[in-house]
């Protein structure tokens, strides 16, 4: 796991910028989501607030090894190689979810999938969706995009860490160093300057690779032009597809729980420790909480907590569902084991012919609570 975004920050702002004063601790470690159906996802984070995959990948690669010149006499110039980045992405557009290997990890009862997804379409479909999906409207290229749920973090409950740095703060709290005169004042919200900044570096590293075409860009952006929106809510967590979620263990954005079993009990009933390794159960789906080899993975430390997404009967922050029965889980869990039920099955690009589209789902979660 890393704070990404954290990271992120303190080499765009801060040592890139030659403003050590940005500097913030990277103390909100998520993992790294699971790779299929990202491409086709109209949100591009864990929080839901980027929609461009250009923008999104040009940013990673501004927090890791890529060199930049933040001057305007140095052109902005960066090292990133724009082209390798799309064909990673189109690439990501082929992987499809991992269909449960019956002949490794045993077959499936019949029954139990039929009853856990009418549990799944009673409990979670309202966030969580399964093929073929929830459905934008049409973007600016002609396609539509899988929509998920923004929750906002005082109903999913989970850990705050994220959505507590400095990348989501709203008030002015950054020095906007040599781009003062531009942003209209010394001290800017982070996302006023980070924003400026890596649009420059993006749009100098267009310029210079022969990327400039509009149609290329919607493209390479999802519909999207660099700096176009639409911005998601900024204390929101998305709420993906769930095929292939079994073989995405341990859960939960910051990687917290073990296991699909525990994320369906009372958040206080999970495992307080358990151990990171590549022990994997079948039956509570996700980690083996048994195997006490590799890395323990401590709940109480900051940036690791598992509350939160808990099924109980006592209302309030972070419970999201009733106490389940412990059949009910299994069942829930053969559900979850069987999805997507045909191997090999890729979203497509820009939508099915005939998509379910969100704005239509009245039981999907932000057609009842809208963010905007």
């Amino acid at each position: 796991r890393m704070d990404a975004l954290g990271l992120i920050h303190n080499l765009l702002v801060a040592d890139r910028l030659g403003v050590p004063e940005n500097w913030r601790p990277a103390r909100a470690p998520v993992k790294p989501p699971f790779l299929w159906n990202a491409p086709q996802s109209a949100q591009v984070q864990w929080s839901g607030v980027m929609a461009n995959p250009l923008v999104r990948n040009f940013g990673q690669s501004l927090g890791v090894f890529v060199q930049v010149d933040l001057t305007e006499a140095g052109g902005f110039e960066s090292t990133a190689d724009i082209r390798a980045q799309h064909a990673l992405e189109l690439l990501l557009r082929r992987l499809a979810p991992p269909a449960w290997p019956q002949e490794i990890l045993g077959p499936l009862d019949p029954e139990k999938v039929r009853r856990g997804a009418a549990l799944f379409a009673w409990h979670c479909q309202e966030c969580h969706a399964s093929w073929p999906y929830r459905w934008s409207a049409p973007r600016a290229d002609g396609n539509r995009y899988i929509e998920n749920a923004l929750v906002p973090l005082g109903v999913v409950g989970t850990d705050a860490s994220q959505l507590d740095g400095v990348t989501f703060e709203a008030r002015p709290g950054v020095l906007a160093g040599r781009f003062a005169a531009r942003l209209g004042a010394p001290v800017v919200p982070n996302g006023a300057l980070t924003s400026l900044v890596s649009l420059e570096l993006l749009e100098a590293a267009l310029r210079r690779q022969g990327l400039t075409d509009p149609a290329l860009l919607r493209e390479m952006g999802n519909g999207l032009l660099p700096g176009e929106g639409p911005a998601g809510p900024r204390r929101h967590y998305k709420a993906a597809p769930r095929d292939g979620t079994w073989a995405a263990a341990p859960f939960l954005h910051n990687g917290s729980v073990p296991n699909l079993h525990e994320l369906l009990l009372p958040a206080a009933q999970r495992s307080r420790r358990f151990h990171l390794n590549r022990s994997f159960d079948p039956v509570r789906v996700g980690l083996d909480t048994a195997d006490t080899s590799g890395v323990v993975f401590d709940t109480t430390l900051p940036g690791n907590s598992n509350a939160g997404h808990s099924f109980e009967n006592t209302p309030g922050r972070g419970v999201i569902g009733r106490l389940l029965s412990e059949p009910e889980r299994l069942a829930l869990l053969e559900y979850l084991k069987s999805i997507p039920e045909i191997a090999g099955r890729v979203t497509p690009h820009g939508g099915p012919p005939d998509p379910a589209l969100a704005a239509r789902d009245r039981s999907f979660f932000n057609t009842r609570h809208p963010w905007d």
